[in-house]
C-alpha cells in the first residue's frame, strides 16, 4: 500500500517523457528540468515500483520488459488525469471540454460530418478531434485513453476485453475497377480467379470471405493481393493500373470513387462489410461525449434508411432518366 502512495503524477509524467525522447536529457530539456532532477525522480519511481524500467546506455535510454509494461499504463493515467480535469472544468462551466475521436474513412466521409454539424449546434463551444485510421491502429489510443471512442469496419482479429463493439452500420461490398479494365463487364467471381487484387484495410472482412469463396468453389489458389491501410491508396492503385478492389457500394459512389472508376455489382457476392462505434468498458462518458456518440447512432440510422428506401424505389423507364437520375446509376 505504501509503495502505491508514494508514487506521484510528476514522476509518471518524467517517465513518459523519457519514453517519448529517448534519453533523460532531452526528457530534462523538453520539461525545463535539469538532468540530476529527472534521474531522482526515476530512480524514485522505480524504487516505489521496485523494478528498474529504464535501461541506460550511451546512445540514450531504452525501456525495460516492465518499462514497456508500466508505460501503456502510464500514458492511461496521464490521459485520465487530463480527460478528469477537462471534464470537471467544463461541468463546473470554466472551460467547454474536449471530444478525441477516431475514426476509418468511409464513415469520415458518410455520417460523421452531419453527426459533427448536429453536435456543434448543442456544444458550439467544445473542442473536437478526429484522427484518421483504421481500428487496428486506433484501438491502442482508446486503451490508452487518448481518444474517447473509435468508429471503424469490424476487425477480423479479436479485441481486447476491455472494449466494447456496438454495431453502427452495415454496407454491401462490391468489386471495384477502372473503366476500361479487361474486366469492367465481368459478371461472375469466377472471372477474376486471376486478376490481381488490392485491399483496404477497410474491407478486411470483406477480403477473407472473397478468399474463401475461391477455395470453396475450387475456383484455384487463393487470391493474391496488396493490403493498403488508406481509401486514397486503395483508390489510386485502381485508378492507374489492373489492380482490382473491394469497396462498400454506397449511392452516388462516383462522387466518392471518381468517375474513372466502375463499381461491379456480383451477384453472388452477397457480403457486406459492418462498422462498429469501440469504447472503452467500465468507463463514465462525460455529456458531450454521450452526445456526439448519439448523434453518429442517429445518422447511421438515417443513411440506412435512405439506403433501403433507395433500394425499394422501382427504377424510372430509360427514356424517362435524366442527368440528376444517371447520375445514381
Amino acid at each position: 500500500m505504501n509503495q502505491k502512495l508514494s508514487l506521484n503524477f510528476h514522476q509518471i509524467q518524467h517517465f513518459l517523457a523519457i519514453s517519448e525522447h529517448g534519453s533523460l536529457r532531452a526528457a530534462a530539456q523538453h520539461l525545463g528540468l535539469s538532468q540530476p532532477a529527472i534521474s531522482k525522480s526515476l530512480r524514485c519511481l522505480e524504487s516505489a515500483l521496485g523494478a528498474p524500467l529504464i535501461n541506460r546506455n550511451p546512445r540514450g535510454a531504452t525501456l525495460t520488459t516492465a518499462g514497456e509494461l508500466f508505460l501503456s499504463r502510464a500514458r492511461l493515467i496521464d490521459n485520465e488525469i487530463v480527460r478528469t480535469t477537462s471534464d470537471i472544468q467544463a461541468l463546473c462551466g470554466s472551460k467547454a471540454g474536449h471530444v478525441r475521436i477516431g475514426a476509418s474513412a468511409i464513415p469520415s466521409i458518410l455520417i460523421i460530418p452531419k453527426a459533427v454539424a448536429r453536435f456543434r449546434a448543442r456544444h458550439p463551444d467544445v473542442g473536437l478531434d478526429l484522427v484518421g485510421g483504421m481500428p487496428r491502429f486506433l484501438l491502442p489510443r482508446l486503451c490508452d485513453g487518448s481518444l474517447d471512442f473509435v468508429v471503424g469496419p469490424r476487425p477480423t482479429d479479436s479485441i481486447p476485453d476491455s472494449i466494447r463493439a456496438t454495431r453502427l452500420m452495415r454496407l454491401k461490398v462490391n468489386i471495384l475497377v477502372r473503366k476500361g479494365h479487361p474486366l469492367e463487364h465481368a459478371t461472375t467471381l469466377e472471372a477474376f480467379s486471376q486478376a490481381q487484387w488490392v485491399v483496404s484495410s477497410n474491407s478486411s472482412y470483406a477480403k477473407e470471405r472473397i478468399q474463401s469463396l475461391f477455395l470453396d468453389r475450387s475456383r484455384g489458389k487463393p487470391m493474391p493481393y496488396i493490403r493498403v491501410d488508406s481509401l486514397f491508396a486503395l483508390l489510386s492503385f485502381i485508378k492507374n493500373t489492373d489492380f482490382v478492389g473491394i469497396v462498400p457500394s454506397i449511392e452516388n459512389s462516383e462522387d466518392l470513387y471518381g468517375r474513372e472508376l466502375a463499381v461491379l455489382k456480383i451477384e453472388e457476392m452477397d457480403l457486406f462489410e459492418e462498422y462498429q462505434l469501440f469504447s472503452r468498458r467500465n468507463y463514465t462518458r462525460s455529456t458531450r461525449t454521450s452526445d456526439l456518440i448519439a448523434f453518429i447512432h442517429g445518422e447511421a440510422r438515417l443513411y440506412a434508411q435512405a439506403e433501403a428506401q433507395s433500394a425499394n424505389t422501382t427504377p424510372a423507364p430509360k427514356k424517362a432518366i435524366g442527368k440528376r437520375a444517371a447520375a445514381n446509376v
